[in-house]
């Protein structure tokens, strides 16, 4: 009986209880960031020391700002403990855009949400929290950069998906973009948009942090690949994306193939005045990382937990999102939706976790690697325009799926499975069980994940502060 009251309370869409959870937590994790931010740890040295990273021993990776701060250092006299604490600052700064932005994007959702979604979306250790809980080591970390190009690409998605919506109003069906004569030139438009403003924020990200190949670029090419096929043949949209993205990826590739030594790490230590034992830039240009079995099987523990609670509430959204327009303009369907959530779930979140495998294997960051890819699905999810998008491209773009049918056909198949057996429902105590212990109490280290961060989520970091 009270399983059921529970499931029947995290169902329910009431618009009171969704406002009072949602300010709520906006008043909860205020009080955690002014006291993670004045009264916590220290700022990383090894994160700091990544910012130092230069050009003067000549072209490597990570090096873009580096070189800033050291013309400023220089040229203006800048005592290295200022230009740690601008850093600081700054990196601060960049987190609370970056946490601002999510909150806004739930806001803009909350309608299509019901209480579990909110919940989720707001207390996963793999979302916007995580941050929080490895503060002193996520904090100047320049991973969040990569958001802000993919937060450009949803922007422009939603203003042209705006613009056909209202151009088309008129039709029975304004899911039907294809149909619109103005369709090549918001695309265009788009297309050229992107062009500018993704490059000019993604290049210096890229010569800051080379990552951004395998964690950020791939799901920006097949959301961008989505938009131009509604307009454009498959050579077409190879080719627009391709021009889209090629000065990025260049310079990502140019990044690896000039990664540094020791040598060049020696130096720049030197040039900083930097004890070489307290370095920590030669192992950033070295790389010799490892991951334990031990800490690797904690780590997939705590991934599987938190897949198995994404991808229900990310199903559970896009079936909402999709009724609600149905509703809304008064269309009949014309998929079955879990086509479209496994479209959805496969482009947007598996494809970009296989590009960033690679990560795992040449770096020990795995809750850093996790946490960029589902943040980064959490956007896609939130953004209503996207899901509508693949409404309305699920056909047109079948040639993306079926170019990927050895990965595809397999996971849908299993999908479907799933799906028939109902296993969620059948196990919804042990679900629940497990979405109360994942949102409550586990936390997902950054690095080398331990048997104590099973226990040290939320109510562990609310009620334990380390002053």
């Amino acid at each position: 009986m009270l399983i059921n009251q529970t499931e029947s309370f995290l169902t329910s869409k009431n618009s009171t209880t969704k406002n009072c959870i949602f300010y709520g937590f906006i008043i909860l994790i205020s009080v955690l960031v002014i006291q993670k931010f004045l009264f916590g740890k220290s700022f990383s040295t090894h994160v700091f020391q990544e910012w130092l990273i230069n050009y003067t021993q000549g072209f490597v990776r990570r090096g873009l700002i580096g070189t800033i701060l050291w013309l400023v250092h220089t040229q203006f006299s800048i005592d290295i403990a200022d230009i740690r604490r601008f850093v600081q600052g700054f990196s601060y700064g960049s987190y609370l855009v970056f946490f601002s932005l999510y909150i806004v994007y739930i806001r803009q959702s909350i309608k299509i949400l019901n209480l579990e979604n909110l919940l989720v979306l707001l207390f996963l250790p793999s979302l916007v929290l995580f941050g929080l809980y490895d503060l002193q080591f996520m904090m100047g970390r320049k991973d969040f950069f990569y958001f802000y190009g993919l937060i450009i690409n949803l922007f422009f998605l939603n203003k042209a998906l705006k613009n056909l919506n209202r151009q088309s109003s008129e039709q029975e069906n304004s899911l039907d973009y294809c149909q619109s004569p103005s369709l090549v030139n918001a695309v265009n438009k788009y297309s050229s948009s992107l062009f500018i403003w993704y490059n000019l924020i993604s290049i210096p990200t890229a010569l800051s942090h080379e990552a951004l190949i395998f964690l950020g670029i791939p799901l920006n090419i097949i959301i961008t690949a989505n938009v131009i096929g509604l307009a454009f043949s498959f050579r077409q949209v190879l080719f627009r994306t391709l021009i889209i993205y090629l000065p990025t990826i260049v310079l990502c590739f140019l990044c690896l193939i000039f990664r540094g030594n020791e040598v060049i790490a020696q130096a720049i230590c030197q040039q900083w005045e930097i004890i070489p034992s307290k370095c920590a830039i030669i192992d950033m240009l070295t790389s010799p990382y490892n991951v334990s079995s031990l800490t690797a099987l904690l780590y997939i523990f705590a991934f599987l937990l938190n897949l198995v609670i994404l991808m229900r509430t990310s199903s559970i959204i896009i079936e909402n999102q999709s009724n609600w327009k149905k509703k809304k303009e008064a269309i009949s369907p014309v998929l079955p939706s879990v086509n479209i959530v496994n479209s959805f779930h496969f482009k947007y979140f598996w494809l970009p976790l296989i590009f960033s495998l690679i990560m795992y294997f040449i770096g020990a960051d795995w809750g850093r690697w996790f946490f960029m890819t589902s943040m980064s699905y959490a956007f896609c999810l939130l953004t209503p325009s996207l899901i509508d998008l693949e409404i309305a491209s699920y056909s047109r773009n079948q040639w993306i799926l079926e170019r990927l049918s050895p990965l595809y056909f397999p996971y849908s198949k299993v999908m479907d499975y799933l799906n028939k057996q109902s296993l969620l429902e059948r196990f919804y105590p042990l679900y629940l069980m497990g979405l109360i212990y994942t949102l409550s109490l586990l936390r997902i280290s950054h690095y080398k994940m331990k048997i104590t961060d099973l226990l040290q989520g939320l109510i562990d970091q609310l009620f334990h502060f380390h002053f």
